[in-house]
């Protein structure tokens, strides 16, 4: 007898009609293929009994899918899908549902796309996360009147039918936290920092923006999606987008090498102001909130943008 996977149930069978186990391999990684026999206790009740125990062994709720099981150490590979047939003919119909003696069950199990939590019981705010990353750029148009014809700066361009604009470059983060549970998703959170940025630096060691500097990050978007479950739960799988501006400029147009205090690093409240000396970006603002005197409103609200990673647990 055999296990599907490592702590599992001990009572399955190599299937000896099969290459069982086989291996394949591409550019994108390995894939290990087995196909077990599952035999029900008791075919005159048709619960498939085996048939979802193998299932919640394979693709638990809450966490990672079950390990490929091996004789020593702990291995790379973990269940990716689960597809059980008839391998036995029909013995009668109990009720509905035809009974069944024996199923093959063809089980899949590839690595991971996020790494291995170091403790699967206490799971950590960054356990369980996928991370791509998308680096472009976004136009931000300029009006004539910030810009001069060649020859002269102080002729500026006066004609509203000419405009150009500058590419400002930016990073987008797609953090993606698996197997969520639905009492753990903090909705109304995501909800209300939808448009933040980040109220404070980043220190060089964080795991997504290392040094970035405040007004930087944007918590752009975010997704929920759900997978069904063989016992009829769901396990939820949030996504957050968040736009990180890495572009720069340099205030100190005669200097033929930038220098840290010359270069002002582009945040998502800066705007060209051509009417400074010299013509730059700034921070802008925008209305006077209401109640509360003379306090500025950004055109981006800065708030703690990351804490949503430790509502996951």
């Amino acid at each position: 007898m055999v296990r599907a996977v490592q702590g599992g149930w001990n009572g399955y069978e190599e299937d000896g009609d099969e290459e069982s186990p086989s291996f394949s391999g591409s550019r994108d990684g390995r894939t290990i293929t087995r196909h077990l026999i599952v035999r029900e206790e008791d075919p005159a009740i048709p619960s498939f009994a085996n048939i979802d125990r193998l299932i919640e062994e394979c693709l638990p709720l809450y966490r990672f899918p079950g390990r490929y099981p091996t004789l020593a150490g702990d291995s790379l590979f973990f269940v990716d899908s689960v597809q059980a047939v008839p391998k036995s003919r029909s013995n009668g119909v109990v009720g509905d549902v035809a009974s069944r003696t024996a199923w093959e069950a063809k089980i899949t199990y590839k690595a991971l796309p996020y790494p291995i939590p170091a403790d699967p019981a206490n799971p950590q705010p960054l356990d369980y996360l996928e991370h791509n990353i998308i680096g472009g750029s976004e136009y931000m148009t300029l009006p004539g009147t910030s810009m001069y014809w060649e020859g002269s700066t102080e002729k500026p361009i006066l004609d509203d039918t000419v405009s150009s604009g500058l590419l400002i470059a930016y990073v987008q983060h797609q953090i993606t936290r698996h197997h969520v549970a639905p009492a753990k998703i903090p909705y109304a959170y995501m909800r209300s920092i939808c448009g933040n940025v980040n109220k404070t630096a980043f220190a060089a060691d964080h795991p997504f923006f290392p040094s970035a500097p405040a007004e930087s990050v944007l918590f752009e978007s975010f997704a929920i999606s759900r997978r069904f479950t063989s016992d009829g739960k769901f396990d939820y799988r949030v996504t957050l987008n968040y736009r990180e501006r890495i572009g720069t400029y340099n205030t100190d147009s005669t200097a033929s090498t930038p220098t840290a205090s010359s270069l002002v690093k582009l945040t998502w409240n800066h705007l060209w102001d051509r009417s400074s000396s010299p013509p730059t970006f700034r921070k802008a603002f925008m209305d006077k909130k209401p109640s509360s005197g003379n306090q500025k409103q950004p055109m981006y609200p800065a708030n703690d943008i990351t804490t949503v990673f430790g509502q996951f647990v």
